[in-house]
């Protein structure tokens, strides 16, 4: 009898085995984030929304690989939780900023862009920074730009597109399973457009960050992989303004 209900508590425990296998850690830490913070309400507020897509993003990389978190320079992988607060703190200054957008942005693109090269602190190395500074500061508000307005559906569809686009190129699986955290968040998070305002940069920087770790002084298919997500936002928009057509033509509000 005992060893019987050994081997159904064996059994039980095999969904939390799997949950937390290193492939799916990431995912179910942000998940089981945004959904707690969906529960307390934290979604109320476009600060306390944004705040909280950005802590569950924060947490799945951080337990992308746990082990890489302690070596100096960090490996590329091990830049991405990095990468969340810059653009989790950006967020937040940028609720309150009046006219002082500008300088916010060349601030947080020139901290990424030099966490993103290693945290280099020579001169040549800070220089090899201005490339990756000047396509971030473009990238930025331009996926705010395309993300406006947008309800969750256009963010879950470039992260998904970033992470089918980055395995299908040959890219290291590390960074398909980065980019599926943000895309799980937005799916959760489907309705809240205040969740807007962080998760365009968290995609961003997933896919600057595979750019920069595939730099091999040419193009190749990751680097294309890499922009491939700023079409999905447009895209999803012209989705689901067709959708929103057809379901007012059914009910006979459009002629």
């Amino acid at each position: 009898m005992h060893a019987l209900l050994v081997h159904f508590y064996h059994l039980a425990l095999l969904p939390v085995h799997f949950v937390m296998r290193p492939i799916w850690r990431p995912l179910a830490a942000a998940l089981v984030i945004t959904v707690l913070a969906r529960m307390a309400g934290a979604m109320l507020s476009p600060r306390g929304a944004a705040m909280a897509a950005g802590g569950a993003i924060l947490a799945g990389w951080l337990l992308q690989d746990i082990a890489w978190l302690g070596i100096w320079p960090p490996p590329p992988i091990a830049r991405l939780p990095g990468l969340a607060v810059i653009v989790v703190i950006d967020s937040a200054l940028r609720a309150g900023a009046k006219g002082r957008g500008w300088p916010l942005l060349l601030l947080s693109s020139a901290l990424a862009a030099w966490w993103l090269r290693g945290a280099p602190l020579s001169g040549a190395g800070i220089v090899n920074c201005m490339p990756v500074l000047v396509g971030l500061a473009f990238a930025f508000p331009l996926a705010r730009r395309l993300a406006r307005g947008d309800a969750g559906w256009g963010s879950a569809a470039a992260a998904l597109v970033l992470a089918a686009a980055l395995q299908m190129t040959g890219a290291s699986p590390h960074w398909a399973r980065a980019a599926l955290v943000p895309g799980l968040v937005a799916l959760a998070l489907i309705g809240i457009q205040a969740a807007g305002v962080v998760l365009p940069g968290m995609i961003t920087v997933a896919g600057a960050a595979a750019l920069v770790a595939s730099d091999r002084g040419r193009l190749v298919p990751v680097d294309i992989a890499c922009v491939i997500p700023l079409v999905a936002w447009p895209l999803a928009g012209w989705v689901g303004d067709r959708a929103s057509t057809r379901k007012k033509r059914k009910k006979g509000l459009l002629f």
